[in-house]
């Protein structure tokens, strides 16, 4: 990114995918909720692939998960769940998915004739789908935001070239010990 300039020099999270339509930066890592916005938004063709390799592909996993708090009333925690059948029902799951860029969150909506209908002619949106076979369980810890927090500033320093990544790594490691030490 600092020698041959393919982006600006800081780009964060929020503004990479405008960047990236907007044609200031040459490539982009983020989430695949942005597919559709990339798609609806670029003028320009654009591919998706896999997250690059060295030992074995990285898969990052996550997104907005859905939960049912324990100390609500029971009638509400069944209205929730009912909820929650709605939402990741195979239909719903597909539609969801064609409207984000997401993964669906159930197999069966990939057989939804809609969803085969789009990905023949839009292949990107299997990219991430297809890589899931490489991912592992989502880092769960005591203070996760915060140990997220210091993760994403090391990052944003390292590739800012405000420190190099071994050096961004030693704090990550030294700060994340303190936190999960509370």
């Amino acid at each position: 990114m600092h020698k041959e300039k393919v982006g600006p020099p800081h780009s964060t999270w929020g503004s990479t995918p405008p960047d990236f339509v907007a044609q200031r930066t040459a490539m982009l890592y983020h989430s695949t909720g942005i597919l559709t916005f990339l798609r609806t938004s670029a003028k320009f063709d654009f591919g998706v692939a896999f997250m690059p390799k060295s030992k074995t592909f990285g898969a990052e996993v996550g997104g907005g998960n859905l939960a049912i708090s324990r100390k609500i009333p029971k009638e509400r925690q069944d209205a929730a769940w009912k909820f929650i059948e709605w939402m990741t029902s195979t239909e719903n799951a597909a539609q969801w998915s064609l409207a984000s860029g997401y993964v669906a969150t159930r197999k069966s909506a990939y057989e939804v004739p809609a969803m085969k209908e789009f990905l023949a002619k839009d292949s990107r949106y299997l990219v991430a789908r297809d890589q899931l076979q490489y991912a592992a369980g989502k880092m769960m810890a005591p203070n996760f935001q915060k140990i997220r927090e210091i993760l994403k500033k090391q990052l944003d320093d390292a590739v800012d070239a405000k420190v190099n990544p071994k050096e961004a790594m030693a704090t990550v490691q030294k700060q994340v010990e303190a936190v999960i030490k509370r």
